[in-house]
């Protein structure tokens, strides 16, 4: 048999082989396969009933997707795999769940593992604890907010391989990957079939994630996979974290003055940094947005050496976009900082409606 190569991604010109193997490690299974030209076609029947089920799919590279299709030709469910040897696939069979169309996490009613072997049936390692403590779980980035998130989720574990859903959101921008990875000693790799290559490594309890330039083409504009990632719950980014005040108390200055909008302002400073400020040299400004939704939603905050802060918020309220102001001295309802009436009046050109400044009182 021609054999795919998963260390370098490369698969042979065709395949045509049989397998034996199991679903969830106790539904025995054989499956005939043929692999040609990007194209996987076969079937497989359950030891159990003996019944063939037409299978038709594509490969990347050593992964695989195949479709299982029912007597009419409508799939019931599909098989993710990945070439970890020659002679042996890995992966997860599913079955997906149209309730959670367009849902990121839990879109299948169904997901087990399973594994396939040429020229005769080998049953899963048992001791994969060392394996299943090193990767499985959840994994996010250490520092989170509403608008930018990452989170890998590792599950079905063998000495082999393992299933990942990787999810990133940076603002309006998302992307989702959901694939086979290998294992090589402590780092483990996913490679498609056009020289996208990812690594998983574990360094200092974290997963380090890091991307050839051929991934560019699961990313999205501002999205990166690249990065380091914790296992369990992450923190938040603070006003504090991002150099936009200066401590803790004066953070907490801050959430009393803007009340339920502070999270906004959070999430809204997604990209940005400090700006020049037109109110005299003892001011201090910041600015940031949401990438991709920019005319939407942006923050601004202006602070003086001796501890005034005014701010402003570009939002959605009154069922249209507004500007909601805040001031620390309670003068909301005199005249706006020059840095914030620029910053307004650059915000209003070109829109045809006036934005209307909703003056904040606690």
């Amino acid at each position: 048999m021609p054999e795919p190569n998963a260390a370098t991604g490369a698969l042979s010109p065709k395949i045509d082989a049989a397998y034996v193997g199991a679903i969830n490690g106790d539904l025995d299974i054989h499956m005939q396969l043929i692999v040609e030209a990007g194209k996987v076609s076969g079937s497989y029947y359950y030891d159990s009933v003996k019944q063939a089920i037409v299978l038709k799919g594509e490969a990347d590279g050593p992964q695989l997707r195949m479709e299982e299709l029912d007597a009419n030709g409508q799939k019931t469910a599909t098989f993710y795999g990945v070439f970890v040897s020659p002679d042996r696939i890995e992966g997860v069979w599913t079955v997906y769940n149209p309730a959670r169309e367009g849902q990121f996490r839990d879109v299948w009613s169904k997901i087990y593992p399973f594994y396939l072997q040429a020229g005769g049936g080998t049953a899963l390692k048992q001791d994969l604890i060392g394996y299943k403590e090193a990767w499985e779980g959840t994994w996010r980035r250490p520092i989170s907010t509403g608008s930018t998130f990452g989170e890998i989720t590792i599950s079905f574990t063998t000495d082999s391989s393992f299933w990942f859903e990787l999810f990133q959101f940076s603002g309006a921008n998302s992307r989702q990957l959901r694939r086979m990875a290998v294992i090589e000693g402590d780092e483990a790799v996913f490679r498609d079939g056009r020289g996208g290559e990812m690594r998983f490594t574990r360094k200092d309890g974290q997963i380090v994630l890091k991307t050839n330039e051929g991934m560019s083409r699961y990313l999205g504009a501002g999205v990166v996979f690249d990065g380091e990632f914790t296992r369990g719950e992450t923190r938040q980014r603070t006003l504090v974290k991002i150099g936009v005040l200066e401590s803790t108390a004066q953070e907490a200055l801050f959430k009393k003055l803007t009340g339920r909008y502070y999270e906004r302002f959070v999430d809204y400073f997604h990209i940005g940094g400090r700006i020049e400020s037109l109110d005299g040299p003892e001011t201090t400004a910041f600015y940031g947005y949401v990438r991709g939704v920019a005319s939407y939603q942006q923050g601004i905050i202006v602070r003086s050496g001796q501890g005034e802060i005014w701010a402003a918020l570009l939002t959605f309220a009154d069922s249209q976009s507004a500007v909601i102001y805040f001031a620390s001295d309670g003068k909301t309802d005199g005249a706006l900082p020059k840095t914030i009436e620029k910053w307004l009046a650059d915000n209003q050109k070109d829109r045809e409606e006036k934005l209307k400044v909703i003056r904040y009182q606690q």
